[in-house]
């Protein structure tokens, strides 16, 4: 009688835990709960270094002529690489045009450079394009849209946003002296990037100048993001060496 009874306990346990597993299958998950706020970074100073004599340069010849030095590169570089940096190139060469900078073609310069016969070269400073790189930048903090301030609250993971870095170097054609330097940052979400968020950890943008993103932390930057972040760092440059031949006018 006793195992009778302890087999039909046995049979209602199991349709007891059938039906609550069955039951709970059948729930239709909630969907996440969105908080908006907005991702912030502070600029990441620049450092540039230029020389008394590049500086007194300039103001003595504001329209000097430049010729651009393009780095030495392996064979095995390939098409979409070597089209990215004409690109650049070139997108170096209309910028100085457009602040009134004169601009040598390396070609003939290089024939300047190296025939007897042919006058001295004709430009005086050379800018060279030392690196471009994308750079990550990481923060768990975000400000929620509720502030009335800029207090951050943290969040259960980092997220990263993507920034640039190009450095370059302003050469003397004559002497061969480096006069200056410059190691420029595109810092992203600077004036603040809005997104709707969850507390454990899932963004998607609302707005900003933070590029593209996806949810969980993830993104990625196309070509047309890489080539505008470096317009802004080489507009930033050449308009540096506009300012400085324009002092004490």
């Amino acid at each position: 009688m006793e195992t009778i009874q302890y087999k039909q306990k046995a049979v209602y346990a199991f349709y007891f835990l059938f039906i609550i597993m069955f039951s709970t299958s059948c729930i239709t998950p909630k969907p996440p709960i969105y908080l908006y706020g907005k991702f912030k970074f502070a600029q990441k100073p620049d450092e540039i270094i230029l020389k008394p004599t590049l500086i007194s340069f300039l103001k003595t010849k504001p329209q000097c002529s430049f010729v651009l030095r393009v780095p030495d590169k392996k064979n095995s570089i390939v098409e979409e690489e070597r089209y990215s940096n004409r690109t650049l190139y070139f997108a170096i060469e209309k910028i100085l045009l457009q602040r009134n900078f004169n601009v040598i073609d390396r070609s003939i310069f290089e024939k300047q450079f190296t025939s007897d016969s042919i006058p001295s070269p004709s430009a005086d400073l050379i800018l060279e394009l030392i690196d471009n790189r994308l750079v990550n930048y990481y923060t768990n903090k975000v400000i929620p849209d509720e502030q009335r301030n800029d207090n951050e609250i943290t969040l259960q993971k980092y997220f990263y946003f993507v920034g640039a870095q190009a450095i370059f170097k302003i050469t003397n054609t004559k002497s061969g002296e480096v006069l200056g330097t410059f190691v420029l940052n595109y810092t992203p979400c600077t004036n603040g990037c809005k997104m709707k968020y969850t507390l454990d950890g899932v963004i998607e943008e609302v707005s900003g100048d933070s590029k593209t993103r996806k949810k969980l932390g993830y993104e990625s930057t196309d070509i047309d993001d890489n080539y505008e972040m470096f317009i802004d760092l080489i507009t930033r440059l050449v308009n540096e060496l506009r300012l400085q031949s324009r002092k004490d006018e």
